[in-house]
């Protein structure tokens, strides 16, 4: 493809500018941190719309194929390196708490934090307490499922209510 002057279209993600003061900054082009498209046709102020394709990041997908070949004793370091040198950061080897580190660098915006802290089992506490209550005591890993609700509870008696609830 290009553009009306002939010259090949190259969609760089961001753009070097000069502020009023000629000094530079970047401007990131179509950056945003949302899970789904937007719709322009969504109704009341955007609740109601007909979007339903998560978006969800290469880099992601990547650090999971990382992370599966490493957990089954393959070789993930080049789907590793590849978010590594896209965001121009040195190669480190791949344990699984590099993985762990690199998830929270990369996908801070994306709303994978406690899962990953789960799945790593790093997960103790997101709640540090306050004046009215104090800290939950989430060691023995209880938080990490939800309580069964009480009325499917009744309707399976095979079912035991997870511990801690």
């Amino acid at each position: 493809m290009t553009d009306r002057n002939g010259q090949p279209l190259i969609y760089y993600p961001w753009e070097v500018k000069k502020d009023l003061s000629g000094g530079q900054y970047v401007e990131t082009a179509g950056a945003r941190m949302k899970k789904y498209e937007i719709d322009k046709n969504g109704i009341l102020d955007g609740k109601l719309t007909d979007n339903d394709i998560v978006l969800f990041r290469f880099a992601d997908v990547l650090l999971m194929r990382a992370e599966a070949k490493l957990r089954n004793g393959e070789d993930g370091h080049e789907d590793f390196f590849q978010v590594r040198d896209r965001a121009g950061m040195p190669h480190v080897e791949l344990t699984l708490q590099n993985l762990y580190n690199e998830r929270l660098m990369e996908l801070c915006w994306e709303g994978w934090r406690r899962q990953d802290m789960i799945r790593f089992r790093q997960y103790k506490s997101l709640y540090t307490g306050d004046d009215i209550e104090p800290v939950i005591d989430e060691s023995d890993g209880h938080t990490t499922v939800y309580p069964i609700p009480n009325d499917v509870l009744t309707f399976n008696d095979n079912l035991k209510q997870n511990p801690g609830y």
